[in-house]
């Protein structure tokens, strides 16, 4: 029976020239037996009966080194490699015909157990130089396979041909104290890479290299990640997961306190679609923390998610399936950025959104002092929203810093929550992408509060939503353009203080919503932009909108059927289309509108004022509708009903119609500059006249000099009284 000693040491010398084990001077030629002596000193160590054995590389000599590999399992319970000197690979030309297939330069396998230190003096020399003018097949310089309960530490890393580092299939490592070092332009020069391994901790390294300073890729799970100065580089990446339509899982990710300085790239998590029209990625990337991170100088985006990761400017087409990304987690990031670009940027797949994406205690400047912004796409979750839904509290708030500028592509924030009241405060800018950035097939909103109860949406006259529309507004109707803000099923709502511009085509729409109130908002858009409605209304009821300035391409609001019991007051339209009930009951629709009164509002240089608008061969109603106290100035048709509207001019004639009865217009004054049209103009249906329409005390002049105003009334009934211009048309 044999018996275990507590250590043993195995000298290089025992097996090769005095004072050379595995290796030998950088001039002397490595021969075969040579080699064969040095798996002759890793056999030694790996079958010695100990509890610990210990394999020495000599300080201060450097050993030029063929590729090889320790294989195990090993009899002892753990080896420590001590590398107190200089490995240096043989240059690509010395690898020969036997080496030049080689994956790996130095290569553990099926060791258990094993630590590999340098106390600060070990260096791995990889000679990458000689071979990164080839694009593939060249060797990662020291990989790591199914070696369980590792150590790395006090190594210094130089110049690998492609990875310095890489753990396969390994459990429980711990790796540090290691420089790493590689030129910034030096190609797929990654750092540490970690494939199918678990139980990973990695901390106080330093890496300059010319690729990712870490790479987690698929398979990987329970890594902890923290103190490491990072850059030059590409930063430390998640991914890229996926490629070739390959499942790859990534889970359980911390990282945390570190430095990234002048890298390409910050931190992101990449996932491949498709590439030459294969299958798309799938699997997961999920429970990534980063937290705390520092940047200074960082080129690209700080921190990104790109679900259509596609390098070398290959064609990627969009697949149907991709990597799943879900809790994420970005929490105390600062530094700058030396991008023109977004400084956040969440670019995520239509038919695999990312989801509860969370941001938190982020400032990041741009170096030049510009401002930062930000761009999200196919994201849900966006910020704080799902914790904000969730709180079980009654009040929960979300906010968008002040003085910064988001870049947000389509998103929707989705209800029902837990919270009784949401506040969702925007005091920086939100700006959508151009029309080139959306997809070909575009959503029809942009931003879209979806059965959100209790919902206030503030700028506190500091926020502004801008839609960037003129990239849209030249193709005119050619294509579908989304809404800019729209709330759909939204009880108990409240909109105020904000500046909104340029939508794509309404900047605000209420659907399905009840008990609202619009106060304080700005919205401007060129007087040319199409369909640029300020708000449209649409089968909501108990809406009050208030104190707001309205320029835009069409209708300052619209309103439409099934909407009743709004107030609307102290409203500024024009340039514009005036305010309009409808237009209703287009291709037969039945549509009915109630209960509106208008008051105190001033209409400049618009094409119309007030209007009722309806198509031929509806049905339902407009009824119990009120204007008061309206200013025109140099309105174009201040007073409009039209039964039979038609804007494009083909329209034929249809026997039934929209009923528009009990109208009131009370207290309108002005100046309009309508010349071929009439001032005030009642044209109703030959079949469902208007009836019980009243007008009092109405005085609109022209306002040219002696240019009469006339009124023109078809098949309207009602009463006049104290009016210019006079309204004899009226049929009782």
């Amino acid at each position: 029976m044999s018996t275990r000693t507590c250590l043993s040491t195995v000298s290089w010398a025992n097996h090769m020239v005095p004072q050379r084990v595995l290796g030998f001077q950088i001039g002397v030629a490595m021969s075969d037996e040579t080699n064969l002596n040095a798996i002759r000193a890793w056999a030694a160590a790996c079958n010695q009966q100990a509890e610990s054995v210990k394999i020495r590389v000599p300080t201060r000599k450097k050993y030029l080194v063929y590729p090889i590999e320790f294989g195990g399992p090993c009899k002892s319970n753990t080896i420590t490699f001590e590398i107190l000197g200089s490995m240096v690979a043989q240059p690509r030309l010395a690898w020969g015909d036997k080496n030049k297939n080689k994956q790996a330069w130095l290569k553990f396998r099926g060791v258990d157990g094993l630590s590999v230190v340098g106390y600060g003096l070990g260096q791995i020399d990889g000679q990458g130089y000689t071979w990164w003018r080839m694009v593939d097949d060249r060797p990662n310089a020291m990989v790591f396979v199914l070696c369980n309960n590792l150590r790395i530490s006090g190594l210094t890393h130089i110049n690998s041909p492609k990875f310095h580092l890489a753990i396969v299939k390994s459990n429980k490592a711990e790796i540090s104290m290691l420089r790493i070092i590689a030129p910034s332009n030096s190609p797929n020069t990654d750092g540490i890479d970690l494939l199918y391994s678990t139980n990973i901790n990695i901390r106080n390294c330093t890496m300059k290299t010319g690729d990712d300073c870490i790479a987690i890729k698929g398979g990987t799970s329970n890594v902890i990640i923290s103190d490491i100065l990072c850059g030059p580089g590409h930063g430390i990446s998640i991914g890229s997961l996926g490629e070739f339509g390959r499942r790859d899982e990534v889970e359980a990710i911390d990282i945390s306190n570190c430095n990234i300085t002048g890298a390409d790239d910050g931190i992101r998590i990449k996932t491949w679609q498709s590439i030459d029209l294969t299958k798309g990625g799938s699997g997961f990337a999920r429970n990534i923390n980063f937290t705390n991170i520092i940047f200074t100088m960082v080129k690209n985006p700080v921190a990104f998610i790109d679900q259509f990761y596609c390098p070398n400017k290959k064609i990627c087409p969009e697949s149907a399936s991709a990597v799943q990304v879900s809790d994420i987690r970005f929490t105390g990031l600062s530094g700058t950025s030396t991008t023109n670009r977004e400084m956040i940027g969440f670019r995520c797949s239509a038919a695999v959104p990312c989801t509860n994406i969370i941001v938190n205690g982020v400032d990041i400047k741009p170096s030049d002092g510009g401002q930062a912004r930000s761009a999200c796409m196919n994201v849900r979750g966006f910020a704080t929203w799902e914790a904000a839904c969730n709180k079980t509290k009654e009040n929960a708030k979300i906010s968008v810093g002040s003085g910064k500028t988001y870049l947000v592509s389509e998103i929707q924030f989705q209800g029902p929550c837990s919270s009784t009241s949401i506040t969702f405060e925007i005091l920086g800018k939100i700006v959508a992408p151009p029309r080139s950035a959306w997809q070909k097939n575009g959503s029809n909103e942009w931003l879209y509060f979806h059965r959100v109860d209790g919902l206030t949406v503030v700028g506190e006259r500091q926020g502004v939503i801008d839609g960037r529309g003129e990239t849209w507004w030249k193709n005119g109707d050619s294509i579908s353009r989304p809404t800019a803000m729209r709330f759909s099923l939204c009880n108990r709502l409240e909109v105020r203080g904000l500046k909104h511009v340029n939508s794509q085509m309404n900047h605000v729409s209420i659907n399905g919503c009840k008990n609202a109130t619009v106060s304080d908002l700005v919205m401007i858009a060129p007087s040319e932009s199409p369909n640029t409605d300020g708000i449209d209304i649409s089968n909501s009821s108990g809406l009050r909108i208030v104190n707001s300035s309205m320029e835009t391409g069409d209708d300052c609001i619209a309103i439409n059927g099934g909407t009743s019991q709004v107030n609307i007051s102290n409203i500024f339209c024009g340039p514009g289309h005036g305010i309009s009930i409808g237009s209703l009951g287009k291709n037969g629709k039945r549509e009915e509108v109630e209960a509106i009164n208008i008051r105190n509002c001033t209409f400049n240089r618009t094409t119309n004022g007030v209007r009722i608008k309806t198509w031929q061969g509806g049905s339902g109603f407009a009824r119990n509708i009120n204007f008061s106290q309206i200013i025109f100035i140099e309105a174009k048709n201040p007073v409009i009903i039209n039964q039979n509207y038609c804007p494009h001019k083909i329209c034929a004639e249809k026997k039934s119609a929209v009923n528009v009865s009990d109208v009131g217009y009370y207290g309108l004054r002005g100046t309009s500059i309508s010349k071929n049209d009439a001032t005030i103009t009642f044209n109703c249906s030959k079949t469902v006249h208007c009836t019980n329409i009243n007008v009092d005390d109405v005085d609109i002049k022209s306002a040219g000099t002696n240019q009469p105003t006339r009124s023109f009334c078809s098949n309207a009934h009602g009463k006049a009284r104290a009016l210019m211009p006079a309204l004899g048309c009226l049929l009782k």
